[in-house]
């Protein structure tokens, strides 16, 4: 589930979904399916911080789907929990950077 929604001048009502990172962001595959699924039922949006760059992005779903379908993210698997996720490097998002 979502962590919060928002209602968006232009989108109505949306889903918003908190991430933090470093230098690249970390979805787990079985959370990409997920996400999915809620954006039928309203957008979804990333809302990610990166406490490397102490920058803000709000990102559309449909962003880091299209980054992982082009193959343009690295698959990698958490230590503490063996789960796969993606890693998405931060240089495909900046143009959804916040505050500027």
């Amino acid at each position: 589930m979502p962590d919060t929604v928002m209602i968006h001048p232009k989108f109505g009502f949306c889903f918003i979904e908190s991430k933090g990172c470093r230098e690249y962001l970390g979805i787990k595959e079985t959370d990409i399916s997920q996400y999915v699924q809620w954006n039928k039922i309203a957008p979804l949006f990333l809302g990610i911080f990166s406490t490397i760059k102490e920058s803000l992005y709000i990102v559309p779903l449909a962003l880091p789907v299209s980054i992982i379908e082009d193959g343009k993210a690295d698959k990698d698997k958490y230590q503490d929990n063996g789960k796969v996720y993606f890693k998405i490097p931060l240089k495909y998002i900046e143009n959804y950077k916040q505050g500027e």
